[in-house]
């Protein structure tokens, strides 16, 4: 359990309003944010409101929003000294339990994320994402048709996709693992 460095940690904002610059600052206390939150079997306190598309708690204040694990992260272990970040050790982005957070840098963050396979590059691509309409053939066919003078937009109504994702295809933006149709004949 980590003992609590302070009950609230306070906040001051200098706004710009209608040409003349105000202060204003709040109190936040652990209790005000923990209320919001619903306690999991595994313990994480996860936060039951306002999220990012990332699914981090966020509670807006004088409007400006702030994350609620950091906002706990520096009520309970103090200021983040420069460019710290709050590291999960749930790894569930709106989980506010203080025991599971702590400050850590952005090196210490991604080796964690890498530790733990929760990188995107490690889930399936290409044909073997379920979501995807092509297979490596088809980008080939793809690839090829669009070199010898097909519009992007002609292939995106034969392949079921957008003239966008032709665009990314044929520019090697996406589908980056299939080779060039020349690389089959060269060993």
């Amino acid at each position: 359990m980590v003992a609590m460095r302070a009950v609230s940690v306070v906040h001051v904002k200098q706004v710009r309003c209608n040409g003349i610059f105000q202060w204003y600052s709040f109190t936040m206390k652990l209790e005000d944010i923990l209320k919001d939150t619903t306690t999991l079997e595994n313990g994480c306190m996860v936060w039951n409101k306002s999220r990012t598309k990332g699914g981090y708690g966020q509670k807006g204040m004088n409007g400006t929003k702030y994350y609620t694990h950091r906002l706990v992260c520096e009520i309970v272990h103090g200021a983040p000294e420069s460019k710290q970040e709050v590291l999960h050790s749930c790894d569930n982005p709106p989980c506010c339990n203080p025991n599971h957070l702590a400050w850590g840098t952005r090196k210490q963050n991604v080796a964690d994320m890498l530790a733990k396979g929760r990188n995107r590059s490690n889930g399936p691509s290409g044909e073997n994402h379920g979501m995807s309409k092509l297979t490596r053939m088809d980008v080939v066919e793809i690839r090829i048709l669009s070199k010898n003078g097909f519009v992007l937009t002609d292939l995106a109504k034969m392949y079921g996709v957008s003239a966008a994702q032709i665009h990314l295809i044929v520019t090697r933006k996406e589908w980056k693992e299939v080779p060039e149709i020349g690389d089959f004949f060269t060993s």
